[in-house]
């Protein structure tokens, strides 16, 4: 198939396609926020573009000549997501057509809670190895700990270098009853969680110390999902058309927590290996595509979630640029169409210990 290449201006950025590709592709290959709220079905009539040389494109399509003028079918204007490319192409992206910055609203409603992180460390002083002495490392590192501890295979991994290179010295950094990182020296003072709310639009993170309860940094990103479609129904329509596009929604979202996450370490001294726990509320469509589930039962009645209570993933699973070992909690979703996000909100409002109704 013929490669051929799209200059999108205002921006001067060049992208090589496939002959018979869409615009509106091409533009999520060059990370160009295009508008597309119907998800490029060809409904909306947002994805409006101007092309420059109208040779090089498919005709216009039954639902162009609906949503839009002759006069402006006349001047060029297409949709990105109905105009297929034949040739060498210049496309221009009108103002109201684009996915700009906006102001995103990163304060909110803190009160006083007592600190009771799964996330716990001991620094510890293990004797070398010597001759005669038949223990492995970890078996070492257990014997140190005590008590029943679950190993994670990522904790092994890094094992024999991080013992060595603390001189024997290290801190274990348990969830709960489970081994899941070993760090030369003593950095038990370097605990910290993650917050994370994924919003239809947006994406904030807040990192907190875990041992103090402090927020130490902020950082936001509008929601990378939006360019399969601003509204929920769109988002779950295009997962839903097969398995790779659900994965593709899956990693549009850990790539948002991820680059609200780069804002707020930019601010801050730590790296996010030392991010050990992190907390996502969002609704339970974005629950589920978060996760990588499949949404197909939350669009029909009885709306059934194919997870309801509360659920521990890892890091590494999902794709996020925090310790690798780290636990994902999500909160329970509590219908289709009341999410983990309103759990969140009850929780840290405090509404579940009220007395009275609000």
């Amino acid at each position: 198939m013929r490669q051929l290449r799209i200059v999108f201006e205002p921006y001067g950025r060049r992208v090589e396609v496939d002959e018979g590709e869409s615009i509106l592709e091409a533009a999520k290959r060059a990370s160009i926020g295009l508008r597309s709220e119907c998800g490029g079905m060809g409904l909306c009539g947002r994805c409006r573009v101007i092309v420059e040389n109208p040779e090089a494109v498919t005709p216009p399509t039954d639902a162009e000549r609906r949503l839009l003028t002759p006069e402006e079918l006349e001047r060029g204007v297409r949709l990105a997501c109905q105009t297929r490319v034949l040739g060498e192409l210049f496309v221009s992206i009108p103002p109201e057509s684009r996915v700009e910055a906006q102001r995103i609203e990163v304060k909110g409603l803190r009160r006083v809670v007592e600190l009771e992180p799964m996330i716990w460390k001991l620094h510890m002083k293990l004797e070398k190895p010597k001759l005669g002495d038949r223990r492995g490392d970890l078996e070492r590192l257990l014997e140190a700990l005590g008590g029943d501890v679950e190993v994670d295979w990522e904790a092994v991994k890094g094992l024999p270098e991080a013992l060595r290179r603390g001189d024997w010295e290290a801190t274990a950094t348990l969830w709960g009853s489970t081994l899941i990182a070993v760090e030369p020296g003593d950095t038990t003072k370097t605990i910290y969680g993650l917050a994370v709310d994924i919003g239809t639009s947006k994406v904030v993170v807040q990192i907190v110390d875990l041992s103090t309860g402090e927020v130490i940094s902020t950082g936001a990103v509008e929601n990378p999902q939006a360019i399969h479609g601003e509204d929920i129904m769109a988002r779950m329509t295009y997962a839903m058309e097969s398995p790779d596009n659900l994965e593709e929604l899956q990693r549009l979202a850990a790539e948002g927590v991820n680059e609200a996450l780069k804002e707020a370490l930019s601010r801050v001294t730590i790296d996010g290996d030392s991010i050990y726990e992190a907390v996502v509320a969002c609704n339970t469509a974005i629950h589920h595509l978060f996760l990588g589930l499949d949404p197909r039962r939350l669009a029909v009645s009885p709306f059934t979630r194919v997870v309801r209570r509360g659920f521990n993933t890892k890091a590494k699973d999902l794709g996020l640029n925090i310790n690798p070992g780290a636990r994902v909690y999500t909160p329970p979703v509590v219908a289709g169409f009341v999410g983990a996000d309103a759990v969140a909100d009850v929780i840290a409002t405090g509404l579940h210990e009220a007395e009275e109704l609000s």
